[in-house]
């Protein structure tokens, strides 16, 4: 089972969880997308806007290239067009 890196962007901010156990890179996109839903929503109660946020996703067997960048903005179009 590959182990993943997610890097959260905050503006000049960067924090990174490591040694994430996910089936593979299709999996961890999911993960990353619901974390993003999540943190926006948590956001909102908190009065936080976290709308500029991302996630980058690292496979650790590769970590030169991100598997995807989720930003927190793509998020919130995507929620509000369905």
């Amino acid at each position: 089972m590959p182990t993943y890196r997610f890097e959260f962007h905050e503006a000049l901010r960067t924090c990174a969880v490591r040694g994430i156990k996910l089936d593979d890179d299709e999996t961890a996109t999911a993960e990353a997308v619901q974390t993003a839903e999540e943190m926006l929503l948590d956001g909102v109660v908190d009065d936080f806007d976290r709308f500029d946020w991302a996630i980058k996703i690292f496979n650790q067997s590769d970590e030169a290239h991100a598997v995807a960048v989720i930003r927190f903005s793509d998020i919130a179009v995507s929620k509000h067009r369905s």
